[in-house]
Order: structure tokens, then C-alpha cells, then sequence
């Protein structure tokens, strides 16, 4: 007799108030081992969880960190950039981490700077998978204005 399969669990979602955010930028080469030039920009951003699922209350007004990164590499022997390929990583929440992180495309990475200056983003919605032990895959993340909210 075959075995049931459980239906897959629902994501479960965070929202959180955008409240400062920091951005920073890496470029390194390694002659010795003539690797291509490589860089790494990274935007940090810490907001307040404002709505969480259920399960997940206790970290309800609490801080969380969001850290959006892009990379590239660069050979003077090949004649395109190489971009990494956009990808989500873990959430995780747990007593003294409450953080995910994800790369981006460039061009979206770039611009996100300014739509946080300009107050067209002020919350950054999260959905996961249901986590383990406090960690999870990241599933999605949604940079939105406070006009575009629906905590349900």
C-alpha cells in the first residue's frame, strides 16, 4: 500500500518596517592565483517586525536584518562580466537572530537605495518555508510601500 503523501505545509510570512539601512562594497583580485576580480555590494537592512505568522509571535516589535547582496567578477582575459545568479537563502528566527538573506539582481540591488531614501518602500514582507529549530529557506521577499500592505 502506497504511502499518503502530506500536503505541503503553507508559507508562513513576516512583515517588517524598514528602519535604517547600511550599504557597503567589497572589489578583491587574486594575482598570485590569477583568479578574476571580484566584488560583492551588500545592503543591510534593519527593520521591526511589525506582523509575523502565528507560530512566530514571540518575535513580534522585534529587530530583524535583511541583507540584500550582489556580485560580479570581472577577467581581463574574458570579455563579459560574470553576474551571480539571483538566489534566496535561509530566515532565520530564533531568540537572538531574527535575519535573512538573499542575492540579487544588479540592477534591482542598485535601485533599492534610493526607493528606501524616497519612502517608495517601508516594509519588507518575507514569506518561508516553515521553519525548523528557528531556521528556514527564504521563499520570497517583497520591498513595498506601506499603501500595499495586507497583513492577513
Amino acid at each position: 500500500m502506497a504511502r499518503k503523501r502530506l500536503p505541503r505545509p503553507e508559507p508562513e510570512m513576516l512583515v517588517a518596517r524598514i528602519e535604517s539601512f547600511e550599504h557597503t562594497y567589497y572589489i578583491a583580485e587574486d594575482r598570485a592565483n590569477r583568479e578574476p576580480v571580484q566584488d560583492e555590494a551588500l545592503i543591510e537592512i534593519v527593520g521591526q517586525v511589525e506582523w509575523v505568522s502565528p507560530r512566530h509571535k514571540q518575535h513580534q516589535g522585534e529587530k530583524v536584518e535583511f541583507s540584500l547582496l550582489c556580485a560580479q567578477s570581472f577577467s581581463i582575459d574574458a570579455p563579459n562580466t560574470t553576474r551571480s545568479h539571483p538566489f534566496l537563502l535561509s530566515m532565520n528566527l530564533k531568540k537572538g537572530n531574527r535575519s535573512c538573506m538573499a542575492y540579487l539582481p544588479s540592477n534591482v540591488f542598485w535601485s533599492i537605495p534610493n526607493m528606501i531614501e524616497t519612502s517608495r518602500v517601508t516594509h519588507i514582507e518575507a514569506r518561508f518555508e516553515p521553519l525548523h529549530r528557528g531556521s528556514g529557506s527564504l521563499l520570497s521577499l517583497y520591498l513595498i510601500p506601506e499603501t500595499r500592505l495586507s497583513l492577513t
